[in-house]
């Protein structure tokens, strides 16, 4: 019995560096390359990305099933929407440009993404070997074994042909966060995410691209949370996720509850202090213990909990403005 057919849909802007080290990366995969179909959408690369991709084209292209290379301004949704659009086969991987990943990836997340019929996607966690502030933030120790999580992010990810039939494409509406979006879309329809960090990939390129201090971070996170991320939030309260409104109704509440506790301080009321300070906190010790690390906890609950809150107003603010149109 052949292997599976599946299509690793690799998205390129400007990735001349890393490049190279992906592609030696793909040839070096064991799956059988006559049952890959390999597609390069790349957003107008003015570096030589283009031209390194048309090269490889041409001269692997009868190496694998099928190699096809667009090039068209996209945002992020749109240039998964493509591979989405051209997938062959029984999965998609989608293979970000500054990844690279050990010679058994590819075969290892086909075999764990059809090892159960409820397992929509698999993802294959990066690591770098000198974590910036915005990696050591996100990325947690990693578990020891398969495990399953509330979300994946698109570095190296298998979604079942099956899956995305059901879910539809990415929303192209997204700047951001598409695949956190796409991530709830396949838990809302009973399909679990799989993350495998027996197989971690090499991040090449987190520092060039992250914020250099935290003050930036917070800047850009605040930016994007009160734009950004309270679009997603706002489908997901149409869908009637519980998750989601847990989180708005917590995050609404917290600066009025933070004004009610530093008031009755101050002004040595009698109120029942102690069940809104835990309140407060609550973010501080959940990422304090989370990460076993003070410091980390402390910078992680500071940015998740500014980024809640302007998400939750961002919700009201995208009410109102879509209510003013009206």
């Amino acid at each position: 019995m052949l292997p599976l057919l599946v299509t690793i849909t690799v998205l390129v802007k400007n990735s001349v560096e890393t490049l190279p080290h992906v592609l030696n990366s793909l040839e070096g995969q064991d799956y059988p390359k006559q049952r890959m179909v390999i597609v390069f959408v790349d957003d107008l690369s003015d570096d030589g990305s283009y031209e390194m991709l048309s090269t490889w084209t041409e001269t692997h292209k009868l190496d694998f099933y099928k190699v096809k290379l667009f090039r068209e301004r996209t945002n992020i949704p749109q240039a998964r929407n493509i591979g989405l659009k051209e997938m062959e086969g029984e999965a998609i991987v989608f293979w970000d440009s500054d990844i690279v990943a050990p010679p058994n990836a590819l075969s290892s997340s086909i075999k764990l993404l059809f090892s159960s019929e409820v397992i929509g996607a698999v993802f294959l966690p990066r690591k770098t070997r000198s974590p910036s502030i915005l990696e050591r933030l996100f990325y947690e120790r990693l578990p020891t074994r398969p495990t399953y999580v509330s979300r994946v992010g698109m570095d190296f990810t298998s979604i079942k042909r099956v899956v995305v039939d059901k879910i539809g494409f990415f929303d192209e509406k997204l700047s951001t966060r598409e695949d956190v979006d796409y991530s709830e879309r396949m838990i809302i329809e009973g399909y679990k995410l799989l993350l495998d960090p027996v197989n971690a990939c090499i991040h090449l390129k987190t520092e060039k691209r992250q914020p250099t201090s935290f003050t930036k971070l917070l800047i850009e996170y605040a930016h994007f949370s009160f734009f950004g991320a309270s679009y997603t939030a706002t489908k997901f309260l149409r869908l009637r996720s519980f998750g989601q409104v847990l989180r708005q109704v917590y995050y609404m509440a917290y600066p009025v509850t933070f004004l009610l506790t530093t008031l009755s301080v101050i002004t040595d009321q009698i109120v029942p202090r102690f069940p809104l300070i835990v309140y407060l906190l609550f973010p501080l010790i959940y990422q304090v213990l989370k990460r076993k690390d003070l410091w980390l906890g402390f910078a992680a609950a500071t940015l998740f909990t500014m980024s809640g809150i302007l998400t939750a107003y961002g919700v009201v603010y995208l009410a109102l403005k879509d209510r003013l149109k009206r």
